[in-house]
């Protein structure tokens, strides 16, 4: 009744033969799935490596050293204090490409009794050094009143919170740089800083 075909040869790009050819392992539909696992596999290993090397550094470019630097200090602060508390605010252990270092570096800053509260805590590489700095802007407490206790005296700030008593600044010394301008005055912890 219907004519007979004639068989004719099938062009493998039509048909996707050409894809089966160069790639024998999609011949069965399990073949390609396992395949596209496997480049997906290659391509989340490949992020994390990336992630790992971007996060951590090469030891060519991580930062010689960490330094804590405090954004302000009053004036009524020696600079051997403000040292000091920059110097409690950073672990002797402390790595630059540590995701939680501005995190641990605010919670000492928060626990120190001369900080009132933190304003920020940023970091980033000096070009100048290659050293990894922490900048901390925080609000400093004030000794204001000077009270006496059964072992001796104690400093406290305006809310009543008791400054360590060897760090609160007992001598000061004024100069007047330029004849005609202001007196400055210069606070220190002992008389020899």
């Amino acid at each position: 009744m219907f004519p007979k075909r004639k068989k004719t040869k099938r062009n493998p790009a039509r048909t996707g033969g050409a894809i089966r050819q160069a790639w024998p392992a999609c011949k069965k539909p399990l073949g390609f799935v396992a395949l596209a696992l496997a480049i997906g596999v290659i391509f989340v290993a490949a992020l994390a490596l990336l992630e790992h090397r971007v996060l951590t550094g090469t030891a060519q470019e991580a930062p010689s050293q960490v330094r804590v630097r405090l954004v302000s200090s009053p004036s009524w602060m020696p600079t051997a204090l403000a040292r000091r508390i920059a110097g409690s605010l950073l672990s002797p252990e402390a790595n630059y490409y540590d995701k939680k270092l501005t995190a641990e570096i605010q919670r000492r800053a928060e626990r120190n009794p001369w900080v009132r509260s933190v304003v920020r805590v940023e970091k980033y590489l000096s070009p100048q050094d290659r050293c990894g700095v922490v900048d901390v802007a925080v609000e400093f407490r004030m000794p204001v009143a000077k009270i006496a206790t059964p072992i001796g005296y104690a400093y406290i700030d305006a809310e009543a919170v008791r400054l360590p008593a060897e760090q609160v600044p007992q001598w000061a010394g004024t100069a007047q740089p330029q004849a005609d301008g202001p007196a400055v005055t210069t606070y220190y912890l002992r008389p020899d800083d």
